[in-house]
């Protein structure tokens, strides 16, 4: 393989002493027909006043020596391109232009004997800071003869002054030659390949050509690149439509319309801050627990939500909008976190002044203060267990009243008892026992043709559920407790008719027949 190296020479007032240098270095012999971007490139930049030297040499000391030739030739003030396209190398940190005639050979400790070292290359390049452009063709990817602690292909380049450009070689070669052309920026003329650093982005990196920019349109020219907008760029363009800088106008025109619209407005500044469900549902929290009612916990800003907002804000020396804004949501978070603490801190504290005592009222005064508290559960809990104490004590008490009734066995013992536990387990038995001695006599019982009669009966006057509905409803009402009232003849329920109907001197055949209907009827219209 041989290497090819070009030395491209723009000489100016004082061609003995200092020249713009462009080194191109290239890993084949190159023609015409084979590569044309390359010959464009040369030729614009002859067109715009360079003079191209070439050399074909394939020895490290040689090429060495040819770069130091060029490098002589440039002046302070003077700009310095650098193309590179071949085998490289990276070894220890340092980066190592191949001759690919000692390639098999090659190792860690001979590569510097094999290879051009491009460290010196890329430091002198440092020198001339902005006005150097450093291209490297990504066609081949870099080899790695040892991990190098930084991975960048040319790690020696440390100042961020010169424009670093990577991309294809065609790319490259195109660019380069609309570079010379049309003298626009680093940026415009390698859009589309990887731009490295460009500190002069915004310039042309070569002189305008003559006939350039006068003084006037440069001034107009550099105002609209210090304002940056739109209408900076446009103004430009209405003043000089056929100006130098008319497409570089363009492009930045269209660089700052694909920027996103930063948020103006209040809402615009909600909006943008994509605040979920869940999110939203946490202010409304937040807003409540420092006592700003949104009217409702939903996760859905409304009106009461916005009026809320706008109290808090107004507290808080925040212009009332109504819309949060990002550092607003974080305030009011922290702020409504403060106000838990405190919250927790007084709800600690009263529970040990109530609720820790013990005792019923304690106990209930904790639960009017805090229904959610920290304690609530606990609270609860205690008082379940006081009232089913009592509850036990009550069943305990009814069941030693009702012996002692039984023991007695007289209608003022039974009646006292009724008094006492109206609706008690016992009831329906002390009933059927008071209707018993206050009877004048025992009436008969029911012959087996007055039950079937009354069972009969029962099965018209109740064919329908409601109306048992409504039996069971009178017989409860009236004191005879039938139990469950659902429409359903249980066991209870024909105690209960027998009471009723004992009570009232009627068969007691414990079925609802008309007898016994029309008497139930007569006491819901005497009640």
């Amino acid at each position: 393989m041989k290497m090819l190296l070009a030395a491209l020479t723009l000489m100016f007032a004082s061609p003995a002493m200092a020249a713009d240098v462009a080194v191109m270095v290239s890993p084949f012999s190159v023609t015409q027909s084979a590569n044309a971007p390359f010959f464009q490139a040369r030729t614009a930049l002859e067109q715009a006043g360079f003079v191209v030297d070439r050399t074909r040499e394939t020895d490290p000391a040689r090429l060495a020596n040819r770069f130091q030739a060029a490098f002589s030739e440039v002046g302070r003030e003077d700009r310095v391109i650098v193309y590179i396209r071949g085998d490289i190398v990276v070894s220890n940190g340092r980066a190592y232009l191949l001759n690919a005639e000692n390639r098999a050979r090659l190792n860690p400790f001979n590569v510097g004997l094999n290879a051009l070292d491009l460290t010196p290359v890329l430091e002198t390049m440092e020198r001339f800071g902005p006005r150097a452009l450093l291209l490297v063709s990504t066609d081949k990817a870099p080899r790695l003869l040892r991990n190098p602690r930084r991975t960048a292909l040319f790690p020696a380049v440390g100042s961020r002054d010169v424009s670093h450009v990577e991309g294809e070689g065609t790319d490259l070669m195109l660019g380069l030659a609309k570079l010379a052309n049309q003298r626009v920026s680093v940026r415009e003329a390698f859009r589309g390949s990887e731009v490295r650093a460009a500190p002069a982005s915004g310039q042309a990196f070569l002189p305008p050509a003559p006939g350039g920019p006068n003084p006037r349109e440069a001034r107009a020219w550099g105002e609209a690149e210090r304002v940056g907008t739109i209408a900076a760029y446009l103004a430009y363009m209405s003043d000089y439509p056929d100006g130098f800088f008319f497409s570089e106008a363009l492009t930045r025109i269209a660089e700052l319309r694909e920027q996103p619209k930063a948020p103006e407005t209040p809402a615009e500044i909600e909006d943008a801050l994509n605040l979920d469900r869940n999110t939203r549902t946490r202010v409304q929290i937040n807003l409540q627990v420092l006592g700003f009612n949104p009217r409702g916990v939903d996760g859905i800003f409304g009106p009461g939500s916005r009026a809320a907002i706008r109290d808090w804000q107004l507290s808080r020396g925040f212009q009332p909008t109504g819309f949060l804004s990002g550092n607003q949501v974080n305030a009011l978070e922290n702020q409504a976190d403060r106000r838990r603490n405190e919250i927790s801190q007084e709800d600690e504290a009263f529970w040990q002044q109530t609720g820790a005592r013990g005792g019923v009222a304690s106990l209930r005064r904790y639960l009017e203060r805090y229904p959610n508290g920290i304690h609530a559960d606990e609270a609860r809990r205690l008082l379940a267990a006081i009232e089913e104490e009592h509850l036990d004590d009550e069943r305990r008490a009814e069941r030693v009243a009702w012996q002692q009734a039984r023991r007695v066995d007289t209608a003022a013992a039974y009646r006292d008892f009724l008094r006492r536990y109206p609706n008690g387990g016992f009831a329906i038995e002390a009933r059927e026992r008071l209707a018993a001695l206050t009877a004048p006599t025992e009436p008969a019982g029911p012959t087996d043709r007055q039950i079937a009669q009354a069972r009969s009966e029962e099965a018209q006057v109740l064919e329908n559920p409601i109306t048992r509905l409504l039996a069971e409803r009178q017989l409860a009402a009236l004191g005879f407790n039938p139990g469950s009232v659902d429409g359903r003849f249980t066991e209870g329920t024909r105690r209960a008719i027998r009471a009723f109907q004992i009570s009232r001197n009627i068969p007691a055949t414990s079925y609802l027949g008309r007898p016994t209907a029309v008497a139930l009827l007569n006491s819901v219209n005497n009640r």
